[in-house]
Parts: structure tokens; C-alpha cells; sequence
């Protein structure tokens, strides 16, 4: 069990996100991955914590929301290899709630459910 809350977390990943450079799809794309993944070991692995975590960085981190954007705006020609199981949750439940086409192996699970 972690001692850090979410609001904890979100604080120190907003400090600690890699750069997501100007216009650079592979950058923010990155920044993402890295930055859930970090997320997930500060959280102790704890999905929840980290979704909540991920949420409020979402908020006060504009170059963070920039990432997701890309991130779900590219969700179709990405390959789940690359994301953690956070990652890929958050993506997918943000790009449904958003608007944006989630990933189709992802549409084929909501349909089986």
C-alpha cells in the first residue's frame, strides 16, 4: 500500500513529466507512456489511485492533456504492446468519454461485456 495520495502523485508527475517537445506526435505520445508508467510505481501498481492520480494531472497539467489528446486522437494506430494496463485503460476510457474512436480491439471487448 502507498502512502501517497492521488493529489500527491499528480503534484510530483506534473514536476517530473518528460518534455513532449513542439508538435512532436512521438514525444507526447512518449510522455504519456512514461508518465502513467511512473504513475503506476509511485501508486504501488494500485489502478484506482492511479486513474484518480492521472485525472488531476489531466487538470493541472496542459502539456499532459496535450499528450492525451495526441494519444487518443491516434488510439486506432497504436499498438496495445506499448501500454501498460493503466495506460491502456485510461486512454481508451478517456478517448470513449471524449468523443474519440477508441481502439477497435478495445470495441470488440465492450461488445463480448
Amino acid at each position: 500500500m502507498t502512502e501517497l495520495s492521488a493529489t500527491d502523485i499528480a503534484h510530483r508527475l506534473k514536476v517530473t513529466m518528460p518534455s513532449i517537445g513542439f508538435c512532436s506526435k512521438s514525444k507526447r505520445i512518449n510522455a504519456f507512456l512514461m508518465t502513467v508508467r511512473m504513475a503506476d510505481e509511485m501508486a504501488a501498481h494500485n489502478v484506482d489511485l492511479v486513474v484518480e492520480a492521472i485525472e488531476l494531472l489531466t487538470l493541472i497539467s496542459r502539456p499532459f492533456k496535450k499528450a492525451l489528446v495526441v494519444v487518443m486522437e491516434s488510439l486506432n494506430q497504436l499498438s496495445r504492446v506499448h501500454f501498460s494496463d493503466s495506460a491502456w485503460l485510461i486512454a481508451n476510457t478517456t478517448a470513449t468519454k471524449e468523443g474519440y474512436p477508441t481502439h477497435r480491439h478495445y470495441r470488440h471487448l465492450a461488445r463480448l461485456a
